[in-house]
């Protein structure tokens, strides 16, 4: 059974290269993977949400 990492802002900007406020933008405009909610004041984002996002973009190059 393989689980799926919960990435925090820090990982997730050095994957993919983006700036945080690119990354809400995107988001609000559903073009990157929301985050999930860890704690009341803790989000981060799913491995494979991040994977899949960085495998569009390359169907997309």
């Amino acid at each position: 059974m393989s689980t799926d990492r919960i990435l925090r802002w820090p990982e997730v900007r050095k994957i993919t290269g983006l700036g945080r406020t690119t990354a809400w933008e995107q988001i609000k405009k559903k073009r990157f993977p929301a985050p999930v909610k860890i704690t009341e004041h803790r989000v981060g984002w799913l491995e494979s949400d991040i994977n899949a996002w960085l495998a569009s973009r390359r169907r997309a190059a």
